[in-house]
């Protein structure tokens, strides 16, 4: 999406780290100590100097130039602005520039509602531009109702109905929008799933009601993304962490046997791991095993009961048999009488062991039988 030139404001002279945005999984880890060489990339705090930025798809993020921003702030821009289409960043690019905004904490909040906005780069086709607009104040409509619209008179509505602020991408109407405060500036709003991700949990301290006051991580990720985190929500360790699913790629199966009060968040993130390479198939095969362990079944049915009747017997026998005390009764036997029950029990284990066998329908040996 951007890369951006970040300097230690105060001691410029430690360099410069360049950081792609986003950040990709594998390298997040080494940005960080990256950042850390030149005393900077903390947790919260804006100490990162922006001295240059590179984007093709995004110019507004030029504006960023010569201001300080968090990495994780950066970092969040980056996701947030890849999941636009070519007409929402044209959206956002222009309410950049109306509202005059630059600092990266302003355009995270920008990023919730510049998608309310309508451009106009293109005044020849006014059919276009007035169903472009419908569906920008709307939202999603029947195609129906889209196709029966007029165009031409909802573009000319709106040509006549609001001011228009020129921009280097189009006219912009802002339909009435008002810019709202959607991050605090610690913790990190909720972003789309990513393509990578199996599960997205909310995070929060032991004891903490306020929603505002709680980090979304998405599984599987880096150890040191997921302490930030913890820093950033107040949880000075798992054990003093809330942990509740908003989505999971999971079956049911699993967030069954999972017990998520319990379980450790990076526990929890090597399982993750394991699975990052799974398809859809194999977390289907996955659920379908867990499913016949924990979900649904009862140790205790009619199934046990009759194992248990069918080999009762011998089970009391294996039992006492493996403690010493079969060992001691046998050698207080005497030695004649002992002679003569040797062949006795061999014969007798024979007798009981073939009675097994034949008891045994799927026993592929037992030819005698047919």
């Amino acid at each position: 999406m951007f890369k951006a030139s970040l300097e230690n404001n105060n001691i410029p002279e430690l360099g410069t780290v360049t950081v792609e945005f986003p950040i990709p999984e594998a390298q997040y880890e080494e940005t960080i100590r990256a950042l850390n060489g030149i005393q900077s990339g903390a947790v919260v705090e804006q100490d990162c100097f922006v001295a240059d930025i590179g984007t093709a798809d995004c110019p507004a993020l030029e504006r960023l130039i010569g201001t300080m921003a968090n990495v994780d702030e950066l970092d969040w821009l980056g996701k947030q602005l890849e999941s636009f289409d070519r007409y929402e960043l044209l959206q956002f690019n222009a309410a950049v520039e109306r509202f005059g905004l630059s600092a990266a904490d302003e355009l995270i909040d920008l990023s919730f509602c510049a998608r309310d906005v309508t451009v106009v780069s293109d005044f020849n086709d006014l059919e276009l531009v007035g169903k472009r607009h419908y569906l920008t104040v709307h939202g999603a409509c029947d195609p129906k109702e889209l196709e029966n619209l007029d165009g031409k008179e909802t573009a000319l509505a709106l040509i006549s109905g609001q001011p228009g602020y020129v921009t280097r991408y189009g006219v912009v109407y802002d339909n009435g929008i008002k810019l709202e405060q959607a991050y605090d500036r610690k913790h990190l709003p909720p972003i789309w799933m990513a393509e990578n991700c199996i599960l997205e949990l909310e995070i929060r301290a032991t004891g903490e009601d306020d929603p505002k006051k709680q980090e979304w991580v998405q599984l599987p990720t880096s150890q040191i993304k997921l302490e930030r985190a913890m820093l950033r929500a107040g949880i000075p360790s798992c054990g003093e962490m809330q942990m509740l699913v908003s989505d999971s790629r999971f079956p049911d199966e699993v967030d069954c046997a999972l017990d998520f009060e319990q379980e450790s968040l990076f526990e929890l993130n090597r399982l993750c791991h394991a699975c990052s390479g799974f398809k859809e198939q194999d977390f289907k095969k996955l659920g379908a095993y867990l499913g016949a362990i924990f979900c649904g079944n009862t140790l205790v049915n009619g199934a046990f009961w009759y194992d248990l009747r069918s080999y009762a017997v011998l089970l009391v026998l294996l039992a006492v048999a493996s403690t010493p005390l079969a060992v001691r009764l046998y050698r207080r036997i005497p030695e004649r009488i002992r002679s003569v029950l040797s062949p006795v029990l061999m014969l007798a284990g024979l007798t009981v062991s073939t009675a097994y066998l034949v008891n045994s329908t799927y026993n592929p040996f037992l030819y005698f039988r047919f």
